[in-house]
């Protein structure tokens, strides 16, 4: 099955959430999103399994990333939002795309 994004200028590159995190790839299906943002005038889609929501966090409700190994995974991470009991992972997206990325992305425009 395919899907299309309609009413969104044109993304000038997917980045599948799963192989950027090394999981394992699991099939699309029909809670598969693609969130569009910008990262350096650049439009990114980001392909993730699902949205569960949408949230506004405070910055006096987040804390700094708490220190960890230099892993893969860890490098993203911005910081930790709080909502009430509920903690919540920050990514910084501006680290989502290695500077090989930004530059092809910058030559196709």
């Amino acid at each position: 099955r395919s899907y299309s994004v309609t009413g969104v200028q044109t993304c000038a590159l997917p980045i599948y959430m799963r192989k950027r995190f090394r999981l394992a790839e699991i099939p699309y299906n029909d809670r598969t999103c693609i969130i569009i943002i910008s990262i350096e005038e650049t439009t990114v889609g980001l392909i993730v399994d699902e949205v569960s929501e949408v949230l506004d966090i405070p910055s006096d409700q987040i804390d700094p990333a708490p220190h960890t190994s230099k892993s893969t995974r860890s490098r993203y991470i911005d910081g930790i939002g709080k909502i009430g009991e509920n903690v919540k992972i920050i990514l910084n997206i501006n680290k989502l795309l290695t500077e090989d990325e930004i530059t092809e992305v910058s030559n196709v425009g």
